[in-house]
């Protein structure tokens, strides 16, 4: 078989999409046949081994793995966006969530946490200067913590949704020249 037009990156595996290269192998995954695996969160960092179940797997060898808990990490927020209002500078984003990536109703997603909470981390020319914790997807940089912060070239936001099992998820960023 020949494939072509896939589209990577979906469902918040945009972060493996460099790993991979045009011809590269793959296995077809039917979502419906597959079943969950309920495994206790102290399981996490912890090793066993898999082996495939199915018509012509008996000779199959297990596979080592480590449970890393990546399914219940919150995915990255997309459309960062800054806008300058007076001396502030304001950004905002659109969450994702882990728990359904349809927009079936026209409403939100669900947000498939506790709360809705985001890590918010300001660097100057590549240095962390200031940290907060919002419950929202905005932030403002006001002028006032700007000057009390010091002077540089290059200002970068990373915005991480905060996780209830897990803890921060994936980061995006966001760079302006000051």
């Amino acid at each position: 078989f020949r494939l072509s037009c896939l589209l990577r990156g979906r469902h918040g595996t945009e972060a493996a999409v460099a790993q991979h290269d045009s011809g590269e192998r793959f296995i077809l995954i039917d979502s419906a046949r597959m079943l969950p695996v309920e495994l206790p969160l102290d399981r996490l960092g912890r090793g066993g081994q898999a082996k495939p179940a199915s018509a012509g797997d008996a000779e199959t060898k297990p596979t080592p793995f480590v449970l890393s808990g990546n399914a219940l990490r919150p995915l990255a927020p997309v459309h960062l966006r800054l806008r300058r209002q007076g001396g502030d500078i304001a950004l905002s984003w659109i969450r994702r969530s882990r728990a359904g990536f349809g927009w079936l109703d026209f409403v939100d997603a669900p947000i498939g946490e506790e709360r809705e909470a985001y890590r918010v981390e300001v660097r100057l020319d590549g240095q962390l200067i200031r940290q907060a914790e919002v419950a929202d997807a905005r932030f403002v940089y006001a002028a006032a913590l700007r000057a009390a912060d010091g002077n540089g070239a290059i200002l970068e936001f990373a915005v991480a949704q905060l996780g209830s099992a897990i803890g921060p998820g994936a980061v995006a960023t966001i760079r302006t020249t000051i």
